[in-house]
């Protein structure tokens, strides 16, 4: 309870909790920009393939009826060279943002079975976790669909002009609705990462919070850490020999202890 617990977390706790997988980032920001990097990948492709694939439709059209199942195969193989690699950028980009958000580091305790994954209560608990934060996913969806549809209501609607248009236009107009949406959508997640980054910091550092008692524990337990103990030593005898020969006002001989 925040009231019993004002203190923030120390470092060995933070330390404690990231070998525990408990880490505070925003998955709404690392999904935009793998969403991002996969639209943005798909269509770089897709213009780099541009004459290539107008040369396989115009293939499709002129034998697709004669050699339908090796049109389709020339067909799928494009489509999925193109998904792949967008794919694959998009992978990237999303370990990227997760790397910056987190920080790179391996725990190979987290790959380790655990009895408490198992345990049916833990696993309700996580539900309901999931459920009460629920309410920001079903926003995210409701705000996706409301930008989608709004675009292809504004596509549709200049559908009757762009369809005389020469293949040139037509890939270019189609381009602009594309980025246009794409800009739009990233935005929108985007706001909507930081504002979950916002709550989930909230929420992070009101459970790990610490109590007098806990910071005193933990104060003790540095204490009679031997490492911590040397460490201290080493200072202590660093700060003595500092300035040893001004403290001394008359001398013949100092002796000093190497």
């Amino acid at each position: 309870m925040s009231e019993n617990k004002p203190f923030k977390p120390s470092k060995k706790k933070l330390e404690k909790a990231r070998k525990e997988g408990k880490v505070l980032k925003s998955q709404i920001v690392t999904q935009a920009c793998s969403v991002a990097g996969t639209a943005l990948a798909g269509l770089f492709l897709t213009r780099a393939c541009l004459v290539k694939n107008k040369m396989l439709l115009e293939y499709l059209l002129l034998e697709g009826f004669r050699y339908p199942f090796e049109s389709l195969w020339l067909a799928w193989g494009e489509l999925v060279k193109i998904g792949v690699g967008s794919l694959l950028c998009g992978c990237a980009v999303g370990t990227i943002v997760e790397i910056l958000q987190v920080g790179f580091r391996f725990e190979s305790a987290l790959l380790a079975p655990k009895a408490s994954r198992f345990d049916v209560s833990n696993g309700f608990k996580k539900i309901w976790e999931g459920l009460k934060g629920g309410w920001l996913k079903i926003l995210n969806l409701l705000v996706l669909f409301f930008c989608f549809f709004h675009f292809l209501g504004a596509l549709l609607q200049d559908a009757k002009q762009m369809f005389f248009l020469p293949v040139e236009q037509l890939v270019q107009a189609y381009q602009r609705w594309y980025l246009a949406m794409l800009l739009l959508m990233a935005g929108v997640l985007f706001g909507l990462g930081v504002l979950e980054y916002l709550i989930r910091r909230r929420s992070f550092f009101k459970e790990l919070s610490m109590s007098h008692e806990e910071l005193r524990r933990e104060h003790k337990e540095l204490e009679g850490d031997p490492h911590h103990k040397s460490a201290r030593r080493v200072m202590h005898e660093s700060i003595m020999q500092q300035d040893l020969v001004a403290r001394v006002r008359r001398a013949r001989v100092i002796v000093v202890e190497k």
